[in-house]
């Protein structure tokens, strides 16, 4: 958690507290959609995903009295198609096979799902699926595969502590913005 406290009590004292809440709620919001994109970027750097694909699992909100903002990232694992799914040649014990990779990891090499095929789900969409054993000689049952959901990629120790230093950078600049401009329209009025 990061507190401006003590900055934020002596401007309250010198100016109107109605500018500065404006000020201040403007400035958390600046500074919460300027996290996310940080976040995603940094998220992106590691592993195989969209920009939208981060983006439409990111929940924004205000707190209590527009004193705290929000970033919160929700949603289930990603199917392996996300993450450049396609087909390819690969090695089996009965000889070369059209076979399902994906490249989840930007520094990694191409994951090989062993027994995986590229499909059409029940809902129409596109995945990539495996049969549930490998001695299993009827089509079914099936299951979709999936590599990480967006709160793993996000929750991981490097992005949370970046993202502190960035947040800690940001906002007093925010803030300082913010006012400034609240002032000078004030001003011209």
């Amino acid at each position: 958690m990061i507190d401006f406290g003590d900055d934020i009590k002596e401007m309250e004292r010198m100016l109107d507290p109605e500018f500065l809440v404006k000020a201040k709620k403007s400035a958390l919001k600046s500074t919460q959609r300027k996290t996310a994109t940080r976040i995603s970027k940094l998220v992106r750097q590691e592993f195989n995903v969209t920009a939208r694909a981060v983006a439409d699992r990111l929940k924004l909100s205000l707190g209590r009295n527009d004193t705290e903002a929000y970033l919160r990232y929700v949603g289930t694992r990603i199917g392996l198609i996300n993450f450049s799914g396609k087909f390819k040649k690969v090695r089996t014990t009965a000889g070369r096979r059209l076979g399902a990779t994906a490249k989840v990891k930007k520094t990694a090499r191409r994951y090989v799902a062993p027994g995986g095929f590229i499909a059409e789900g029940n809902n129409g969409n596109v995945h990539i699926f495996q049969r549930m054993s490998k001695r299993q000689k009827a089509r079914m049952p099936i299951r979709k595969m999936t590599g990480p959901a967006i709160p793993q990629m996000v929750s991981q120790q490097e992005v949370l502590d970046e993202v502190t230093k960035f947040v800690e950078q940001e906002y007093p600049k925010d803030l300082t913005n913010r006012l400034d401009y609240f002032l000078t329209k004030q001003m011209g009025k």
